[in-house]
């Protein structure tokens, strides 16, 4: 039936194929309920070349790879630059495998010799930002990062670069990492690849002495925590997607291969996109200590491509950018400036400038009723809100979460989020009654979508209890901020920004309560994270400094607070 296009199956309906592995076969397939969207189906026939059903140690060989990319997908949750699952299971002889589409997607080992050197920052950007979600918030490394295992959408022939967004969990996770794009810490993992072997294949990994390898399975694959592994694996999971990413990177300023690790700084010397090579260079750093953080590579990323817009700007370019190209450009940088990357007191206009021109940009390229228009609806919104012209932000917010209901359905974060921040507009205008009803609203589908197993538990609970906050339910706020507070320090140690955020929502809370003591040591304690974690002139410091110098004011110790806002 599948091999039909427009068949349909159970709720399912087959729109075209899109590519065919070993033993597997994927389609854009449109599903109905609750609402229509495109995914893609990957179906894994479990019989052999003669049509006969497989012995219960083939299908396990032939799954494990599947079961272990669903199972990692489902532990990473959502994240625009990460392909989601939907679901998985197995009909009969064949195992179905439902994930994100992204529409004329193809892989970055396609396309990357035609990518300019502000579309190659672009997909940097993206996958950086991927990764840095993987490393922070899932405690996890992707591993086997390489141009194949990145899918891109391609708006048009220029090409435009669209969403991108990392695949390939099950592969790196049942056979290893590519010796090509591997580390030196990391390669001391592998099985040592034969002179005739591709150095672009995927080498297993060893089985560490005194470890067994499904020990090494989980510790070094399926995401244990980094801290607690061993020494030598340890540094190759903290730096491995550095290094790859560097290797990417110069894969697509020269449009060629690299075969080698080692060749890799030949390759830097050539004048193309400069900056980004710099950064390539630091990834591709001897010592693995050395090697930035994926979350700085991110704001690195983000400094060159507000560099890049301004001066498509300045030499007055923008004409030979198509508009598609031009939407992205105007999103990614408006959002940038707008969560304040880049400090300056025109950071405001900036995004207020690049946010509306990505509005009507998304309005004409795909419709006002797309997934892109209520996204720039939505980013727009929250900047009118903070800059207090409520009345212009109150329709953006409304028109934005009536096209997020219709395209995902009533109980979806986006949906939640969107009430979230129209609540606290409304109760802004002193709206109290109509700022209640959303809080309503948006706390039952908070607690709906709370799920103990996804890598967001912590966020949602955070979410959740920031929402009773606001609506002054402080007695039941407390209880999740402090589970939030106890989860995140299981998972990442003690000392870990996501510590310092908890702390510092929990800190907030019992200011509110008038718990000033106990607020105070919170403050401090997120205060000294912050700082040891991010350096002395970090936004986020600034912000544990105000809100301790805040909590010291409710005492009227007025002299311990005055110098902490000054700093």
């Amino acid at each position: 039936e599948i091999d039909n296009i427009g068949a349909k199956r159970g709720r399912v309906i087959v729109k075209r194929w899109l590519g065919s592995g070993a033993f597997a076969d994927v389609y854009e397939v449109e599903t109905n309920k609750p609402v229509v969207k495109h995914e893609a189906m990957k179906v894994i026939t479990l019989k052999n070349q003669n049509n006969y059903s497989l012995s219960d140690a083939e299908r396990i060989q032939r799954l494990r790879p599947h079961v272990i990319e669903a199972h990692l997908m489902i532990k990473l949750g959502h994240h625009a630059n990460l392909v989601g699952v939907k679901a998985a299971f197995q009909l009969e002889d064949d195992f179905y495998f439902f994930q994100d589409l992204v529409p004329g997607g193809q892989t970055l080992k396609s396309t990357m010799s035609l990518l300019t050197t502000d579309q190659a920052t672009i997909v940097a950007y993206k996958i950086a930002k991927g990764l840095a979600y993987m490393h922070d918030t899932c405690n996890l490394c992707f591993w086997d990062l390489k141009p194949i295992n990145v899918l891109v959408e391609i708006l048009d022939m220029n090409p435009t670069v669209g969403a991108v967004k990392l695949s390939g969990f099950g592969c790196s996770g049942g056979i290893g990492c590519t010796w090509a794009y591997a580390s030196p810490e990391t390669r001391a993992l592998l099985v040592q690849p034969e002179k005739k072997d591709d150095p672009c294949a995927p080498r297993p990994f060893q089985v560490p002495e005194g470890l067994s390898y499904s020990a090494v399975t989980l510790a070094t694959i399926v995401g244990a925590k980094i801290n607690k592994l061993p020494t030598h694996i340890r540094l190759a999971a903290e730096s491995q997607d550095q290094w790859a990413l560097a290797v990417t990177i110069v894969e697509m300023l020269t449009g060629k291969r690299v075969e080698n690790a080692h060749e890799v700084p030949r390759r830097l010397d050539q004048d193309c996109g400069k900056d980004l090579i710099m950064l390539a260079v630091q990834c591709l750093d001897k010592e693995p200590e050395k090697r930035p953080a994926m979350r700085d590579l991110v704001k690195s990323l983000g400094n060159l491509l507000k560099d890049s817009v301004i001066a498509l700007v300045d030499n007055d370019k923008v004409d030979e950018v198509s508009p598609s190209e031009l939407f992205h450009l105007h999103s990614n940088i408006g959002s940038l400036f707008f969560k304040k990357v880049f400090i300056s007191s025109d950071d405001y206009d900036l995004a207020y400038e690049h946010l509306s021109a990505a509005r009507d940009l998304a309005e004409e390229l795909y419709g006002n009723h797309s997934e892109h228009f209520a996204t720039s609806l939505y980013n727009l919104a929250r900047l009118l809100k903070d800059k207090g012209i409520y009345f212009e932000a109150k329709p953006l917010y409304e028109r934005a979460i009536v096209i997020w209901e219709n395209i995902h359905g009533p109980d979806h974060p986006k949906v939640s989020t969107g009430r979230k921040y129209l609540a606290k507009l409304l109760k802004a205008e002193g709206k109290d009654d109509e700022a209640k009803r959303q809080y309503d609203i948006a706390i039952a589908t908070q607690e709906k979508i709370l799920d103990p197993n996804s890598p967001n538990y912590a966020s949602d609970l955070l979410n959740l209890a920031g929402l009773l906050r606001d609506q002054g339910n402080y007695d039941k706020a407390k209880p999740h901020y402090e589970c939030a507070l106890k989860i995140c320090e299981d998972k990442f140690g003690p000392d870990h920004p996501k510590v310092a955020k908890a702390l510092n929502d929990l800190a907030f809370l019992l200011d509110l309560q008038g718990n000033y003591d106990q607020a105070k040591q919170l403050h401090e304690r997120a205060l000294r994270i912050r700082q040891e974690n991010l350096g002395l002139d970090h936004p986020d410091v600034a912000e544990s400094l105000n809100n301790l110098a805040q909590s010291l004011r409710h005492q009227a110790k007025y002299d311990e607070a005055k110098p902490l806002c000054e700093r």
